[in-house]
């Protein structure tokens, strides 16, 4: 966990799946964080996503939330690259509560 001012970044925890099953589901959402708005996913695929990111070491999943609020606001991702002998990385977010 860490905190740039007022976010802080924690690891997804299987407490966080209905929440993420919840905003993965929702179409606005969706149509404004990613290119496939319409890729509705059951709970059964929440979990086994989660299964994997845990085995792998590639990505790194962090929920999103306001210090002092201690809830969960968005997710973050950070996605490793390598492309021959260069390395990257690219950073993807979503804020799931609409109202922030």
């Amino acid at each position: 966990m860490f905190e740039l001012r007022d976010i802080r970044f924690r690891s997804v925890e299987k407490g966080d799946l209905k929440l993420l099953h919840k905003w993965e589901n929702d179409f606005e959402l969706m149509m404004y964080s990613r290119s496939k708005p319409l890729n509705f996913v059951s709970m059964e695929q929440i979990e086994r996503q989660y299964d994997e990111w845990m085995k792998q070491d590639k990505d790194i999943r962090f929920i999103v939330e306001l210090v002092g609020m201690n809830e969960p606001i968005g997710l973050a991702v950070i996605r490793g690259q390598k492309w021959g002998n260069v390395k990257g990385a690219d950073l993807g977010t979503y804020i799931g509560k609409k109202d922030l």
